[in-house]
């Protein structure tokens, strides 16, 4: 009987899987278009609760408001772009 000593690293299950089924460019270009395209519509949220609570205000910063709504616009433009490069 053969005894194999192992390190003592935790494997993770990322590691694992990666380890076996190992993700070509093809596919980590995708899961980081993913990523990118999650992180921007994270910030369009945000954005979008802003001018809410910017709306709420007894006296809103209309100038804020538009600058924040151009914004959010620009993200949503880049988030269509970037999903049409994914599918």
């Amino acid at each position: 009987m053969v005894r194999l000593r192992l390190k003592k690293e935790p494997l993770t299950s990322t590691r694992f899987c990666d380890s076996i089924f190992p993700l070509d460019e093809k596919e980590a270009t995708y899961m980081g278009l993913e990523s990118h395209i999650q992180e921007l519509a994270d910030k369009h949220h945000k954005l979008d609760e802003q001018i809410h609570e910017e709306q709420l205000r007894p006296a809103p910063d209309d100038l804020m408001i538009s600058e924040l709504k151009k914004r959010k616009l620009r993200l949503k433009e880049e988030i269509e772009r970037l999903k049409t490069e994914v599918h």
